[in-house]
């Protein structure tokens, strides 16, 4: 089943078109920056937009389109987590796959120091991960194509731009207090923020970052962030009734 699925979505064209992009842009920053810290920063600001908007919004879109196919295989001798897993497993390999080979593919030759560019490629693709879990969770949850892709958008608009405001202002406003462990849960508590504070880490932007988390910590925060909702997809497409 997953060869299956792999195999029809090598077929779609916007995987294609999403894979393109990213080799646009990386083209376009190494042309265009000037040294390697600016090409891998820009890199980052643009993946850590793109990515988790296309990966949630693009996975939850196929898991209701494919809706009627899921109902008919289900109807077949093979059992809920076997078309689960099949499905999840390939819209996370597709995402991840269409990021990292033509972004390394341009950015592993080109002389750039290759500890902080692995870091981004593996950062993004883990990233994307949790997207695409996101999406599928949301696509399982509610029934309305309209509504799961708007909640979706909503979650991506607070998460990667109003989040981070919401912590500025806090920053701010209580400067004159130890709120350290605080951010540094509410950083672990957003995945595209995690990714963000270990990318700048990397690059020597550590001045600009309200704490300073070992690697680790952020990969475990990812980790965990994609069993539970690789977990409650499952939970809910088992007891789905089609």
């Amino acid at each position: 089943m997953l060869s299956y699925e792999l195999r029809h979505l090598l077929r779609a064209r916007w995987l294609y078109a999403y894979a393109a992009l990213f080799l646009a842009v990386a083209s376009l920053t190494l042309t265009f920056s000037e040294g390697s810290d600016r090409t891998l920063l820009i890199l980052t600001h643009a993946s850590l937009l793109v990515v988790p908007l296309v990966s949630a919004v693009a996975a939850a879109n196929s898991i209701y389109a494919r809706r009627p196919y899921d109902a008919f295989l289900l109807t077949q001798p093979v059992s809920r987590a076997a078309v689960f897993f099949a499905s999840v497993v390939s819209l996370v390999l597709a995402f991840g796959a269409s990021f990292f080979l033509p972004v390394a593919a341009l950015t592993l030759p080109a002389g750039l120091p290759l500890a902080p560019t692995m870091q981004m490629l593996l950062a993004n693709v883990a990233l994307s991960t949790t997207c695409v879990l996101t999406g599928v969770l949301v696509a399982t949850w509610v029934e309305e194509r309209t509504r799961g892709l708007g909640a979706l958008l909503i979650t991506w608009l607070a998460t990667a731009v109003v989040y981070d405001g919401a912590l500025l202002y806090l920053i701010v406003v209580f400067e004159d207090y130890p709120i350290e462990p605080f951010l540094t849960a509410a950083v672990l508590l957003n995945p595209i923020d995690a990714v963000r504070l270990l990318l700048y880490q990397d690059l020597g932007l550590r001045f600009v970052l309200p704490v300073v988390l070992p690697p680790g910590a952020v990969w475990l925060s990812l980790s965990v962030w994609s069993i539970i909702l690789l977990l409650s997809g499952l939970r809910l497409f088992l007891r789905k009734d089609y």
